[in-house]
């Protein structure tokens, strides 16, 4: 019985060695054999840097825009390449019909961005001229290129041969709610004394539209839009199209406009100017026209952080900007930054214009005064 007993009992302990042993030899490997040889843990890998922002809010970041094959849907869809490739934000152009659609998305933050009229965006952060309330949350980060229009074109057959010629005929009107292209309509009328009471108005959804119904005959002049638009060119293959001069102002002088024609774009179409449009498009000589400017704004509910990283990489990447389309071949350092905007610049903007040193006494003044309104 005792010899039995021996012989299990070293049978159990012969068992318990050999577990140890299995245990010792499986363990793994201690941290401290690092390649490093310092005897300490080599660090673990950094994590990727994203831009600070405030309230939790993402890397991501949408950037409203007009519809798709336009404009500014190429602006902001370059805009957001520069920024996607060259920083760990990630952004994108969402297109809508208009500023006016949205801009709700802007007040709630819901938008980070937008490419628009730098007229539409006074009247969007004052709530008129079709928007139905003052978005203050709007601010702005910079300025881009300036859009040369169209402001009245007739058929190439027209009897029409000035804007006075319009009183008593068929006007493209309303353009579905686009208070850019309503006032730049009512602004060449005006420029010749008439109002939308001496004409027929014909409401249309849009400028296409408007030019499209200028082909088909339903009106005797629409807004050409830019003088390059693709419609605009098509329907001038198709029957050829005229622009009447904005003011009836010989081209000669569209250089030196007289003070009355300034103060009614003015009213019109804030920050726009007079000038020489040459020849382009489906215009076949030098005509009276204007300008006025695209800006990229913001929410200010995006963070400052957000904001100042974008308006320096698009600065300092502007030259892969220029490429994308016609409109981004005038978005240039030399003039981003305007020291009197038509709204307050963002303080995320604000704080990398100080930082290059543009930012004067007199855009303070203005940034000031802005606030105020």
């Amino acid at each position: 019985m005792n010899r039995t007993w021996h012989y299990v009992s070293l049978v159990c302990l012969l068992v318990v060695f050999l577990l140890a042993g299995c245990a010792q030899t499986s363990a793994p490997a201690t941290p401290a054999a690092s390649s490093t040889g310092s005897g300490k843990a080599a660090p673990a890998p950094a994590a990727e840097s994203k831009p600070a922002s405030s309230g939790g809010q993402s890397t991501t970041i949408s950037i409203g825009s007009g519809t798709t094959g336009g404009g500014q849907y190429a602006v902001a869809t370059g805009i957001a390449k520069v920024v996607s490739d060259h920083t760990s934000i990630k952004a994108s152009a969402k297109p809508f019909a208009g500023p006016a659609a949205w801009m709700p998305m802007i007040a709630s933050g819901e938008l980070g961005l937008g490419v628009m009229s730098a007229a539409d965006a006074l009247w969007a952060r004052t709530g008129v001229n079709g928007y139905d309330n003052p978005t203050k949350e709007l601010t702005m980060v910079m300025y881009g290129n300036l859009l040369p229009v169209a402001p009245l074109a007739v058929r190439n057959d027209s009897d029409i041969k000035s804007t006075k010629d319009l009183k008593g005929k068929r006007v493209a009107s309303e353009y579905g709610g686009n208070a850019s292209m309503r006032e730049i309509v009512t602004a060449a009328l005006e420029s010749v004394g008439l109002t939308w009471n001496d004409v027929k108005p014909v409401p249309v959804p849009d400028m296409a539209s408007g030019i499209t119904a200028l082909q088909e005959g339903r009106v005797d002049a629409a807004c050409g839009g830019t003088p390059t638009h693709a419609t605009a060119m098509q329907v001038d293959s198709a029957v050829g199209l005229r622009l009447l001069n904005f003011g009836d102002l010989p081209p000669e002088q569209a250089n030196n406009p007289p003070k009355e024609l300034v103060d009614i774009l003015q009213k019109h179409q804030p920050g726009a100017t007079i000038y020489l449009q040459k020849k382009e498009g489906f215009l076949k000589s030098d005509a009276t026209s204007f300008h006025y400017p695209e800006v990229l704004v913001a929410s200010g509910k995006v963070s400052a952080d957000l904001i100042y990283q974008i308006t320096k990489t698009v600065y300092e990447y502007d030259k892969e900007l220029q490429p994308v389309h016609a409109w981004t071949q005038d978005w240039k350092q030399e003039t981003m930054f305007n020291p009197n905007p038509s709204i307050p610049y963002h303080e995320g903007a604000v704080r990398f214009w100080k930082e290059i040193g543009k930012w004067t006494p007199e855009a303070e003044a203005n940034q000031q005064k802005l606030l105020g309104q």
